[in-house]
């Protein structure tokens, strides 16, 4: 009986593991790919090295959509900031992310590592990761503006 009992536990432990859901899936939710594609303007503050970011992108789940943040330049070469991205129905999905810049001849490419944190609508307790790379292209009349482009690739559970 003894051991019956021991294996019982350890069969009820491993269900309890394996059954405990999806890493990063949102309470209720599923992991869903997500890509989203766009173009956009950052905007940097040479004071004090804040910058801004607007965007129009095409993404998978929301539709065509805006992306808007603030961020600081915490480095050279290294960024961090906060995003909302709103689709066409008003459905916010908010995270942070941090970047690397890498200087070109004509502005930048960059790397970021975005974590999604939540939103509202149908993305209230959303969560997942992606990594977006583009370039940035300074306006020759105002080298503090960048035109962007934004391709995103990761996962989202909500």
């Amino acid at each position: 009986m003894r051991k019956l009992g021991a294996g019982l536990a350890a069969t009820c432990l491993v269900v309890a593991v394996l059954g405990s859901g999806t890493a990063g899936a949102a309470s209720g939710g599923a992991d869903r790919p997500f890509k989203s594609t766009g173009n956009g303007t950052i905007v940097i503050n040479p004071n004090n090295g804040t910058f801004t970011l607007e965007s129009v992108i095409h993404s998978a789940h929301m539709g065509a959509s805006t992306k808007a943040g603030s961020g600081t330049l915490t480095s050279a070469t290294t960024t961090a900031f906060q995003f909302t991205d709103v689709a066409a129905n008003g459905d916010t999905l908010v995270g942070t992310s941090t970047g690397t810049i890498v200087p070109t001849a004509t502005g930048f490419t960059y790397t970021n590592v975005d974590t999604y944190t939540g939103g509202t609508g149908r993305f209230a307790g959303a969560s997942g990761t992606s990594t977006t790379t583009g370039i940035g292209v300074r306006d020759p009349n105002n080298p503090l503006v960048n035109a962007i482009t934004i391709n995103l690739v990761g996962t989202i559970s909500y």
